[in-house]
């Protein structure tokens, strides 16, 4: 611990002030006062899914983080193995995650996630390139989000001789806040009154520590996002991260490369069917209203192992896998999605493989804090199959997020009916009481865009101005759904019930108001139910339109020849793909 001590403070007296205050330490209060600061000001904001604690030494500061937001995913860095050790040694919580890694070589080293929050304290002063540390800083940081930040500062110029060898510079005032304006655009700051929660540094008046509050701590916000003219697009690129790496190594010993160096770099036409599956290569209105359920979900996966019950595309599991995932199986039927998943998207924390959810094998039980399944299981013809697996996966305390088809009105019935793909036209009421033979807790949520923003599933990604921050998820009854037109009904599920309460293995499904499951399409009988279109004018509107839209823009992006061959790929793909998205 000496060799630590000597680089790192270590607060060798835990983590209260009052002791170092007392014994007039005032290195030691100056470190914990900073962070007792921002833990009151990340308090005060909207509470991130995950901060990221730049050299965060011997690991103190990123620990109170991780144990006042138990629902944050905290990673601390620093680029001393021996601190990251003792880190990991005395520092111990499951959200929390230490790095050995270098911030002036950012995807190397810590790898390629984005932070809603970033604390970095005492550390700007040590590194010899402050601008490629402040554009990594910018790369991975949410645009809504926030640096936390702290150096010493105060003198009338900048001192680049520092008495204290480690530090390379130590800025004035003026000179700091001018650095820092090239890459924020606002700087809340305590010499003009603008610092959030800087009442806690009242704490030291009449202790005889004093703690100068010159641009020192300061809040960043709204980044100026600045691209690199002498970098190559494939130098810029993020490399594999190393966080997720460190976890898979750990908790995945046994896992597989998810990369396909051999796999074909699929087109949007081979992966979509000719529209019908999203994905992140077309990104309008309609992939934005997916990923929004992703989004949602992101709030129950955090530090968790994941599920995700019919991949498609690859785009949604890769999601969660950035935003808070500790480690995501995805599973899929179509050996297509699948090989096109592991061409785009290589995380160490995430797997893609072909898999039937009828048949879901190769994990243990209770082993996922979140199944997820979005506009899936209207496909899969024996469903309660796959629930009562998904019962089986789930953990006691772990979450299942569902969305199916908001089945309801008449258009809604004529649409379903018309795909005939979508095996299963349930109502809400039909999903929730079969859900509830499995599971004790059923929440359900109204999905719809907010208000004053457009939205077409049929317009381009140049014509798209939404994302999928934009969409409201609330809360309401079952029959809520049958009041106000909802996006999908998004159901979150909890709590598995004791195996003597299940229906027995085979038992029929009992349908109400008039759901019914239909026997799954093949390329012989594929034609005539696809003509009982014609008997429903909304669906047959809806689906030519679609089809129409799709059309023009192809012919817009790669001419008029280019639209037959496409027209061809999408009737073999309805008539012989036996399951979409």
């Amino acid at each position: 611990m000496t060799e630590i001590e000597d680089e790192h403070f270590v607060p060798i007296n835990g983590l209260d002030l009052t002791p170092y205050i007392k014994n007039q330490d005032i290195g030691a209060v100056h470190h914990l006062i900073r962070y007792t600061w921002a833990l009151e000001t990340v308090a005060s904001m909207p509470i991130p899914k995950n901060i990221l604690d730049v050299a965060c030494g011997a690991g103190y500061g990123s620990f109170l983080f991780a144990k006042r937001f138990p629902q944050t995913q905290v990673t601390g860095v620093d680029y001393d193995p021996k601190a990251v050790a003792y880190a990991r040694q005395n520092y111990i919580l499951p959200n929390l995650t230490y790095i050995n890694g270098d911030v002036t070589r950012w995807e190397e080293t810590i790898g390629s996630a984005v932070f809603d929050c970033i604390v970095s304290f005492d550390t700007i002063e040590h590194v010899p390139h402050r601008e490629i540390m402040l554009e990594a800083l910018l790369k991975h940081i949410n645009p809504q989000g926030a640096l936390l930040l702290s150096t010493p500062c105060g003198g009338p110029v900048n001192d680049l001789q520092p008495a204290w060898s480690a530090h390379r510079i130590e800025y004035s005032t003026a000179s700091l806040y001018d650095f820092l304006s090239r890459y924020f655009r606002t700087i809340l700051r305590p010499d003009n009154g603008t610092l959030p929660q800087s009442n806690v540094f009242d704490r030291l008046q009449g202790t005889g520590i004093d703690y100068l509050m010159r641009l020192n701590p300061v809040v960043c916000k709204d980044p100026i996002y600045i691209s690199n003219p002498y970098l190559s697009e494939a130098a810029a690129a993020p490399l594999a991260s190393k966080v997720a790496a460190e976890i898979n190594t750990v908790d995945n010993p046994q896992a597989e490369p998810t990369q396909d160096p051999a796999a074909p770099a699929w087109s949007y036409e081979e992966i979509s069917g000719g529209g019908e599956r999203v994905t992140h290569l077309y990104p309008n209105d309609c992939y934005y209203a997916h990923l929004s359920v992703y989004y949602f979900a992101t709030q129950f996966c955090q530090g968790g192992h994941v599920l995700d019950a019919g991949s498609g595309g690859g785009y949604g599991s890769n999601y969660l896998a950035e935003k808070g995932a500790k480690y995501v199986n995805a599973v899929e039927l179509s050996e297509v999605s699948v090989a096109f998943s592991q061409n785009h998207f290589q995380k160490p924390n995430l797997r893609y493989q072909v898999m039937n959810l009828e048949n879901i094998t190769g994990f243990e039980p209770r082993s996922f804090d979140m199944i997820y399944s979005s506009n899936v299981l209207e496909h899969v013809p024996e469903v309660v199959k796959f629930i009562r697996k998904a019962w089986e996966l789930l953990k006691e305390d772990g979450t299942m997020v569902v969305a199916v088809p908001p089945i309801v009105r008449d258009v809604d019935w004529a649409e379903n009916v018309a795909n005939i793909y979508h095996l299963n036209i349930w109502t809400p009421r039909q999903w929730h009481q079969v859900f509830s033979q499995y599971f004790g807790k059923i929440e359900c949520y109204w999905h719809g865009l907010r208000p004053g923003l457009p939205l077409d599933f049929q317009n381009t990604p140049e014509q798209t101005v939404i994302n999928e921050t934009d969409f409201v998820f609330k809360p309401v009854s079952v029959e809520h759904y049958y009041t106000e037109p909802s996006l999908g009904i998004i159901f979150v599920i909890c709590e598995p019930r004791p195996a003597s309460q299940l229906p027995a293995v085979g038992q029929p499904t009992t349908f109400i108001e008039k759901s019914f499951t239909r026997p799954l399409p093949s390329s012989q009988n594929g034609i005539a139910p696809a003509l009982a279109t014609l008997a429903h004018p909304a669906a047959a509107q809806s689906t030519f339109s679609h089809w129409l839209n799709r059309a023009k823009t192809i012919a817009r992006e790669r001419g008029l020849l280019a639209v037959i061959p496409a027209a061809i790929h999408h009737i073999k793909w309805r008539m012989d793909n036996r399951r979409m998205r």
